[in-house]
């Protein structure tokens, strides 16, 4: 008679017996794992934070091109012979030979007008001194 051939049933291994078989090669593994996870980690935090520092030196570096922007057009006027005139002018006080000054004079009345105006404002604020004064002393006493 002819033999039939049984297939041989895998014996199925507990949990615990294939902790037990292969432990070491899962402790080298997680191991393994862990580190590689930690390098890419630390990498990948690198990556975020020279990132974030790429955006803020290019924002500057737009801002700058705009303040260099900004001074090349201010040197442009400062050498047109408007500006200068209008400083030398101003400044200086510099005029054309041909050119005629008008200083303005204000009345008498207006000059008493202001003049009383500073007045009363300097007795407010003495007033006002002396208020805040006698009431800083009352709130010591108390």
């Amino acid at each position: 008679m002819a033999r039939k051939h049984r297939k041989k049933r895998k014996r199925r291994i507990s949990p615990a017996d294939w902790i037990a078989k292969n432990g070491i090669r899962l402790i080298v593994i997680v191991a393994l794992v862990a580190v590689i996870a930690a390098l890419c980690g630390t990498k990948i935090a690198k990556i975020v934070q020279l990132e974030t520092q790429k955006r803020t030196l290019e924002e500057q570096l737009v801002s700058e091109h705009k303040r260099s922007e900004r001074l090349d057009n201010e040197l442009k006027s400062i050498k047109s012979r408007h500006y200068i005139e209008y400083i030398a002018h101003k400044n200086l006080g510099l005029v054309y030979p041909n050119e005629q000054i008008v200083i303005e004079v204000k009345s008498q009345k207006e000059a008493k007008q202001k003049k009383q105006a500073a007045k009363k404002q300097a007795k407010t604020l003495e007033k006002e001194k002396a208020a805040s004064q006698s009431e800083s002393v009352q709130g010591g006493d108390q």
